[in-house]
Parts: structure tokens; sequence; C-alpha cells
């Protein structure tokens, strides 16, 4: 499959996949500490698109000409803290819940994001030649675990 499509194909189920959660999960939790889990995940989402946006943004996976590898603020410890501020935005929702349909909806979302960096990963180490450096110093999404 074409990179440029399977790119495409992993984002837009990244987006249907979010709005999905949006619409059948609370905004917010009300438990004290699982909110301040989905603030704490908010906060990084817009650091790290902050941080980001010294550089070419791209939603989709595929690096754009004339990007740079950002490797300040999140990106000093995590490779993907956009990925990470998803998930600690949307588990403290859709976990409480225990539906089976948000919860699998919620496995999906995960594995795609898995899917989405790994293949990102990839792409970034053929257009940045720090890129495997920047690999052994940093966590791929969860610091001290993945």
């Amino acid at each position: 499959m074409n990179d440029q499509i399977k790119s495409w194909i992993l984002t837009l189920l990244q987006y249907g996949l979010a709005l999905a959660l949006i619409l059948l999960t609370p905004w917010f939790s009300k438990t004290p500490a699982l909110l301040l889990i989905q603030i704490a995940g908010l906060a990084l989402g817009i650091w790290a698109i902050f941080e980001m946006s010294r550089s070419k943004l791209n939603p989709a996976p595929l690096p754009r000409k004339g990007a740079s590898l950002i490797t300040s603020g999140p990106y000093n410890l995590v490779r993907h803290p956009m990925y990470l501020a998803l998930i600690l935005y949307f588990f403290p929702v859709a976990i409480p819940q225990a539906k089976l349909t948000t919860l699998l909806i919620l496995a999906v979302f995960t594995l795609n994001l898995i899917f989405k960096l790994l293949f990102e990963e990839r792409k970034l180490a053929m257009v940045f030649k720090r890129y495997e450096l920047y690999q052994q110093k940093t966590w791929r999404l969860i610091p001290w675990v993945f």
C-alpha cells in the first residue's frame, strides 16, 4: 500500500475514533484525580503543539518537506507527546464507564495510535539523520514504560 494512503487511513481512523469517544463519553471526568490526569493531558497536548509549531506540523505521520526534528520541550522526554496527551485525555473518561462499545473503541484508538507512531518513526528515521540518536535518548510514548 502507498505510504500516503496508509498515512491518511491511520490519521482518519484516529480522528474518527476520537470523535466517537467524544460523542460517547463525558468530556471531563467527575473524579478529581482522573480530571487532573485529563488536564495534564490537555496541557501536554498544548505544549507539544506549541513546540511543534516551530516545524511544519502535519497531522499525518509523514514528515513534510523542510520540516525540522523537534527535540525540545516534551519531545525531550517522549517522542510522541501528542499521542500521549490523547491517551491521558480519553482513558479517564472511557475506562470508568466500562461499556463494551466504549472500551472497544478506546482499544482500537490506542492500537491505531501505536501503529501510527511506529509508521511515523520509520519515516522520520529515513528523513532525519539524528533520529536514531534521538530514539536512544527518549521514550517512545510513556516514560519508563514504552
